[in-house]
């Protein structure tokens, strides 16, 4: 080996030779720098043990040439704008030098704080681990689940005594008292009213409506709940036959509430359901005085019908016989009918009081006969019959088909012929 390749030799390997001898004075007393600017020490990151005095020289002068190949080759750091003195690039560092390098100067990473872990909330809209994933709906809860209704009541119990609970106990015996509706002819529900607490079933977007009786007009309209549910009139007809139409209309599912209305002629009570589908167009009312005033326009009915074809002794008209005729004298006295059942025969006049006059005679007109002494015409048979004269009337034993009514004699007496039709 001649002398100029010793002494190259020993150049190359004296800063090694000086680093393993004083290795804490190399490091301590004379950082090492780049481009003449000093490179500042990082300690390590995590749980890897420090490095002796020859590893940060070492890790130095390679990241010192790393970072010049890599600003000649990739030009990362412009020439407009070098490196300061005391800064050097995260990039000529190693991996986990430079991610402890982007910390904060003086603040070791091993030691800082901890970030507190961020809470799971649940929103309205939007849950921020899974805005991919459907949002909840507002009133929902992070599981889907619907949350519960604010209170709207206040939970403080009160204390009944016997006679507040037995009228509970009333109250509810008619509220669920199984009398079922029926169909009208018109489609509605019928109720019998004041049998038991009816229901009025709607849903949203459909119109229900409570039927009053004809005629029967509204006072006033109170409602349990009256944000939730419409409440309107309606009418049908004119006058008398109006018909008064209560119109309730839900604006959500699952709710309930009571309906109390006042008419001139009564008050209803009624109780509101509104259910997802199910609804009843028409609810409306049997009514008891309605029914009595049925019977009674009937029993009325019969009874004008019996005066009109009952005598006044109570024969029936239809079974009786009216076929008779009157001629002769028109006395004070003249009957106003004879009529026959078919038994007996019967002669009623005005009154029973005569006003003074004789009471005529009856008798029965048989065939005619001879003309008598000259033989002139013929003279019908006289036959004396049975009769009585029962208030107004005579009542006659047998069915005559001719008869005469006489009073006084001579000149002065007064006749009254009396023949069936039938007889002719």
């Amino acid at each position: 080996m001649n002398s100029k390749t010793l002494i190259a030799a020993l150049v190359v390997a004296m800063p090694v030779i000086v680093a393993s001898q004083e290795p804490t004075q190399a490091v301590q007393n004379k950082p090492i720098t780049v481009d003449g600017a000093p490179l500042p020490l990082v300690p390590p990151v995590g749980n890897s043990p420090l490095p002796d005095s020859a590893d940060w020289g070492g890790m130095a002068t390679a990241g010192a040439a790393k970072n010049l190949a890599a600003q000649q080759a990739q030009q990362v750091t412009p020439a407009s704008a070098p490196i300061a003195p005391n800064e050097t690039s995260v990039a000529a560092l190693p991996a986990s030098t430079a991610s402890a390098a982007a910390q904060p100067a003086g603040k070791n990473p091993k030691h800082a704080k901890r970030k507190a872990p961020v809470q799971k909330v649940p929103a309205l809209a939007v849950s921020p681990e899974e805005e991919s994933e459907t949002p909840y709906l507002i009133g929902e809860s992070e599981r889907g689940t619907p949350l519960p209704p604010p209170p709207l009541k206040s939970p403080g119990v009160v204390r009944l005594d016997d006679k507040e609970a037995t009228g509970i106990a009333l109250a509810n015996e008619w509220k669920t008292k199984r009398n079922m509706p029926r169909r009208g002819g018109d489609g509605s529900v019928k109720y019998l009213y004041g049998a038991t607490l009816p229901t009025m079933v709607c849903t949203p977007l459909e119109v229900c409506a409570i039927k009053l009786q004809k005629g029967e007009t509204v006072n006033d309209v109170h409602a349990g709940d009256t944000t939730r549910w419409k409440i309107t009139p309606a009418t049908s007809g004119s006058g008398k036959n109006a018909i008064t139409y209560v119109v309730v209309k839900p604006t959500d599912a699952g709710l309930t509430t009571n309906l109390f209305i006042t008419t001139e002629r009564r008050t209803y009570t009624i109780k509101l359901a509104s259910t997802q589908r199910e609804w009843i167009p028409i609810l409306s009312f049997d009514y008891p005085d309605e029914v009595d005033a049925a019977w009674d326009a009937y029993r009325q009915g019969r009874e004008q019908n019996a005066n009109a074809n009952t005598m006044s002794n109570g024969q029936n008209l239809a079974n009786l016989d009216f076929s008779y005729s009157m001629t002769g004298d028109h006395p004070r006295w003249t009957p106003l009918r004879v009529y026959s059942d078919g038994v007996k025969t019967y002669i009623q006049f005005p009154s029973a009081d005569f006003a003074g006059s004789e009471a005529p005679a009856l008798l029965a007109l048989g065939k005619e006969s001879g003309g008598g002494w000259f033989g002139g015409g013929k003279i019908p048979a006289e036959q004396l019959v049975n009769y009585r004269a029962i208030g107004d009337r005579y009542v006659v034993d047998q069915v005559i088909d001719r008869a005469a009514l006489i009073s006084g004699v001579g000149d002065s007496q007064v006749r009254v012929v009396i023949e069936h039709q039938g007889a002719r």
